[in-house]
């Protein structure tokens, strides 16, 4: 079986996935998400979580755009209700 497109992930996620589901996406702290895969189809249905996300790196960086130590080892979880929708909580 092929893996599916990101296309075909972002159909999935758009039309048969409850608000209620929780997605797992490991990032770094350098404020991007990929633009394929599951990283891909998150940032174009959810586009409030990924700028929430860049935000929150952006706010713990050196000033030469570098993450500090902050968030190494943290985990922060967008809880969405809408495709719009977002609230940061982190974790321990």
């Amino acid at each position: 079986m092929a893996p599916l497109t990101a296309e075909e992930i972002t159909e999935f996620i758009k039309h048969k996935v409850d608000y209620d589901t929780v997605f797992v996406l490991l990032t770094s702290c350098q404020g991007s998400w990929p633009n394929t895969g599951l990283g891909g189809a998150l940032k174009e249905c959810f586009p409030a979580a990924y700028n929430q996300y860049k935000t929150l790196c952006a706010e713990h960086s050196d000033i030469d755009g570098r993450p500090t130590d902050i968030l190494a080892g943290t985990c922060h979880a967008n809880m969405l209700h809408e495709p719009s929708d977002t609230a940061v909580v982190k974790l321990p």
